[in-house]
């Protein structure tokens, strides 16, 4: 009978065992999370949307009611400010509030009051959502990052027990990472306004954007602010586990605390520096917690009017760039450079430019200019070329009274103006000059050609030697000699002479020019033993690899030939040939 006893114990025993604990699971279950009680512009109330949505993602029971969803070390997070601080909130991620431009009539308006339009919104040169974190003397900055076993963590520290399936559940979850919570509390730098301070070019790829929205909003000129910095909170939720684990591994999980604390330690951010996130998906709380040092009048800044984006436009220096293959200004070929204007954004580089107020004795006329956009080192500009063709005043008269550079001057203006407002910038450089090709006839030879009779012509054969590396000259085709004259030193006696033959020499840059006496003499009169000086002058016109236009330089030289004896030439025919003579190719015949 006793052990029938003992037999039915053990069973009821355990029974009231179990019904002891569901029935404080029930308790549990019913007393987490605790109820709700913030006012509706509270701090504590507008993080109460994230944080539920953790609670759900985590797979926590269905909770009834109105519930407190918010992590139990809360506090820690918030510094001087506490869960019934006043706040507003903005119908536009974090990033995208601190780039808005706001009317002048909205500037006293609560956040929440205003209707907020996608298309007044200043991307600047990193084009996303960026701001920056700017820990203040008044207010710290402080970050908080939590995922489900975390979550429950912060409940127990309190002194607040979860029911069991949580526990479970929360290490679940974490392990596939599908829930984690994102929070940073500071005082919010716009892009906007680290841009404007930066004079550089974001600074101008800012400004022109804005230059674009003043051309579609007229209305705004004079009117436009921006958030220049606010106090508050921006809290994210992921259920992605690729973004969990990059918050894990950059920044850490279940952090709560001041941002310098966990900076200095993990990731080298400190209280003096700037620290910036991607807030496209960020929900915005603001501070409205007013006082004499936090105003709502502090928090917007106005943004630049179209004469003040003239003035910075026309400080600007474009980078100048010379032609890699021609650097130099050289005869009869077009001369190209390049600008190099950092900050332009696409749509305006494409916009329309054109030169003017052009400087003389440059270009022969105004040089043509093409505008294409050009993204370098992650920075947009405009890249301008400018091609022309020089002035052949630089060219003209001898090699040493020739300018060895140009000055060169101009501006370019933008076709997009803004009621009578431009967007101009000056140029101003130092273009130098060459004057390749350079010819030069070097030593000669004497030789007699046999004619009919048994009459002989004088033949001088000689080097003409090019100097063309920065113009180079086109050795496929001849060049022409013109103006050929070939006077005794003392002036008494002239010969006339012509070209017989001209051999192109590619790899020496030369050619080989034979001149021929259009007298004849007989061999008898000819004294090769006493040979008499000339002054060769002459014109040559060499033909330009990189342009059809013929260069001409003169050419000056020495000749010698026999001296002749009585009797006189059958022939004495005196005289200059015609003013352009086509050369005779290799091979050419009498």
């Amino acid at each position: 009978m006793l052990l029938m006893l003992g037999f039915s114990a053990g069973p009821l025993q355990g029974q009231r065992t179990q019904r002891a604990r569901e029935k404080l699971q029930e308790q549990r279950s019913a007393d987490w999370p605790p109820p709700a009680t913030y006012s509706r512009v509270s701090l504590g109330r507008a993080l109460q949307g994230v944080f539920e949505k953790h609670y759900q993602f985590c797979g926590f029971g269905a909770a009834e009611g109105s519930r407190d969803y918010l992590p139990a070390d809360i506090n820690k997070f918030l510094g001087r400010r506490d869960l019934r601080t006043k706040v507003e909130q903005a119908d536009l991620s974090g990033g995208s509030l601190l780039q808005y431009i706001f009317a002048a009539d909205e500037l006293i308006l609560p956040l929440n009051t205003i209707r907020f339009q996608p298309d007044r919104r200043l991307e600047g040169a990193a084009g996303n959502a960026t701001f920056f974190i700017q820990p203040e003397e008044q207010f710290d900055a402080f970050l908080l990052t939590k995922n489900c076993s975390g979550y429950l963590k912060a409940a127990l520290d309190a002194g607040i027990e979860p029911p069991y399936s949580a526990f479970r559940t929360a290490l679940s979850t974490d392990d596939r990472k599908e829930s984690t919570v994102l929070a940073v509390a500071g005082t919010f730098v716009s892009p906007l306004e680290v841009a404007l301070r930066a004079n550089d070019g974001q600074t101008t790829t800012l400004l022109l954007q804005l230059w674009q929205f003043y051309r579609a909003h007229p209305e705004y000129i004079g009117q436009a602010y921006y958030l220049r910095a606010f106090a508050g909170v921006m809290i994210k939720h992921t259920a992605v586990a690729e973004v969990a684990r990059q918050i894990e591994n950059e920044v850490g999980i279940n952090i709560n605390g001041p941002l310098r604390t966990r900076a200095e330690a993990q990731v080298g951010w400190g209280r003096n520096s700037k620290n910036s996130f991607t807030g496209t998906d960020w929900e915005t709380i603001v501070y409205a917690d007013f006082d004499e040092k936090y105003t709502r009048q502090n928090w917007y800044a106005r943004l630049p009017t179209p004469t003040e984006i003239s003035a910075y436009f026309a400080r600007l220096q474009p980078v100048f760039q010379r032609n890699s293959d021609f650097p130099l200004m050289t005869e009869g070929a077009e001369h190209r450079h390049y600008l190099l204007l950092e900050g332009v954004p696409p749509e305006l580089a494409r916009g329309g430019w054109v030169i003017e107020a052009l400087a003389g004795g440059v270009y022969s006329k105004l040089p043509g200019l093409e505008a294409k956009p050009v993204q370098e080192g992650g920075q947009q500009g405009c890249r301008f070329t400018v091609t022309g063709q020089p002035d052949p005043t630089l060219f003209a008269g001898p090699l040493t009274e020739r300018p060895g550079k140009a000055n060169l001057s101009y501006r370019i203006r933008s076709l997009q103006n803004i009621k009578g407002e431009s967007l101009v910038c000056y140029v101003s450089d130092e273009l130098p000059t060459s004057a390749h090709p350079i010819a030069k006839l070097g030593e000669g030879r004497f030789d007699l050609s046999i004619k009919e009779n048994r009459r002989f012509a004088f033949q001088w054969q000689v080097v003409l030697a090019i100097e063309d590396q920065e113009n180079p000259v086109d050795f496929t085709q001849l060049p022409y000699l013109s103006d050929l004259q070939l006077r005794r030193g003392d002036q008494t006696e002239t010969l006339d002479i012509e070209v017989r033959e001209i051999i192109a020499n590619p790899q020496r840059h030369e050619y080989r020019i034979t001149l021929e006496t259009r007298e004849t003499w007989p061999l008898s009169v000819i004294n090769d033993n006493e040979l008499q000086r000339f002054n060769l002058s002459c014109k040559v016109s060499l033909p330009a690899q990189r342009s059809a236009v013929r260069m001409v330089r003169p050419l000056k030289g020495i000749v010698s030939f026999p001296r002749t004896t009585p009797p006189s030439p059958t022939n004495p025919n005196v005289g200059t040939v015609p003013e352009l003579v086509p050369a005779v190719g290799e091979g050419g015949g009498n």
